[in-house]
């Protein structure tokens, strides 16, 4: 977990990581996520790696898009998600199902 205020600082950080090998959170990233995408990309991370991208998490205004490290520069929420919270997950854990009932994957409208 890191924070995407400081991409400088982001990419110390995750200079010291091997691309691929676990999932980044970034809290307070949104605004620079083409920013962290390009950083990603550019330490060598694969263009496919999922991503996902999700705005005030377990409310009635949740959003939440999901795609690939390529794709998360030109995500764009909806206005109406503007003044959401939002976090940003890179890696395997983005690709995952959204919802586990009883060990079952349910069926989960995701909006992009």
């Amino acid at each position: 977990m890191v924070s995407g205020t400081d991409p400088a600082d982001f990419r110390g950080i995750t200079a010291t990581v091997t691309p691929g090998s676990c999932t980044v959170v970034v809290l307070m990233g949104l605004r620079v996520r083409d920013v962290i995408a390009d950083i990603l990309l550019d330490s060598g991370w694969p263009a496919s790696t999922p991503a996902a991208m999700v705005l005030g998490a377990s409310t009635g205004d949740e959003f939440t898009w999901r795609g690939t490290l390529a794709g998360l520069a030109d995500a764009e929420p909806p206005v109406s998600a503007d003044a959401l919270p939002g976090t940003l997950v890179i890696g395997a854990v983005a690709g995952l199902p959204l919802r586990l009932c009883n060990g079952v994957q349910s069926q989960t409208e995701v909006l992009s």
